[in-house]
C-alpha cells in the first residue's frame, strides 16, 4: 500500500498538534497512540 500525500499531511498536522502531550501515567509522547491506531487501520485496509 502506498500512503497518500494527504495521509502524510495529516500525520505532520497531528504531530504538530500533539507535540507537547504525553500519555497518562508515562513519559511516552501521545503521538505514539495515534501512530498505533493508524497502523492497525492500515493493516486492515483503512
Amino acid at each position: 500500500m502506498i500512503l497518500s500525500h494527504r495521509f502524510t499531511e495529516a500525520l505532520v498536522h497531528a504531530t504538530e498538534l500533539h507535540a507537547t502531550q504525553i500519555r497518562k501515567g508515562s513519559k511516552v509522547p501521545y503521538i505514539s497512540h495515534l501512530l498505533g491506531v493508524a497502523s492497525i487501520a492500515l493493516e486492515y485496509g483503512g
